[in-house]
């Protein structure tokens, strides 16, 4: 069975598996399960069908798409980064996803881990954390030449936060970085 790790993301740039989660029911397959329920009128056609499963996706840009709605398909992506500075807001907008898709609190999954980890690991000294959501694939945070990806080097990945505040496109990290610089820059 597939199980999901998060990895936390350390100021040099690298990842280390920091919460391993066993999989009753995956980050991926709830959060697109219940957008399909949403948004499709045939509510399996995401699983067998790219076009409908594009829809699922793609549907964070949609205008109709609430900012919790939006953070939880992000989060769902590969290569997608949660912000190091914001992991208090990240656990709310989880939590905020779970009561506007009436998601019961039995139900088995990974968030309320994730939820937990986020509220109590608020770590300045951190970049970020990142998700391999299916250990039966290979990680994409491994690189083809067998090294590991870096955060700082290598240029593959977005930001969460920054790119819901864009709801446009995925903001890469030289354009959160740059956000980030100039936002400091103003209040120091």
């Amino acid at each position: 069975m597939s199980h999901s790790i998060l990895l936390k993301v350390e100021k040099t740039g690298k990842a280390f598996e920091d919460l391993e989660m066993k999989d009753a029911k995956g980050m991926q397959p709830l959060v697109w399960s219940l957008i399909s329920q949403k948004i499709l009128e045939d509510k399996k056609l995401w699983i067998s069908d790219i076009k409908y499963a594009r829809m699922v996706w793609d549907y964070w840009t949609d205008p109709d798409c609430s900012e919790a709605e939006a953070f939880a398909i992000l989060c769902t992506f590969d290569k997608a980064l949660i912000e190091g500075h914001m992991f208090k807001k990240a656990a709310n907008k989880l939590k905020r996803f779970f009561i506007e898709h009436k998601v019961p609190s039995s139900e088995p999954n990974v968030f309320p881990e994730i939820i937990e980890y986020l509220e109590k690991n608020l770590d300045e000294s951190c970049l970020g954390v990142c998700f391999h959501h299916n250990t039966l694939s290979s990680s994409p945070w491994d690189k083809e030449d067998g090294t590991y990806y870096n955060f700082l080097t290598d240029k593959e990945h977005f930001g969460v936060f920054a790119s819901l505040k864009n709801r446009k496109e995925l903001v890469l990290p030289e354009e959160f970085s740059k956000a980030k610089f100039t936002k400091e820059k103003q209040n120091g």
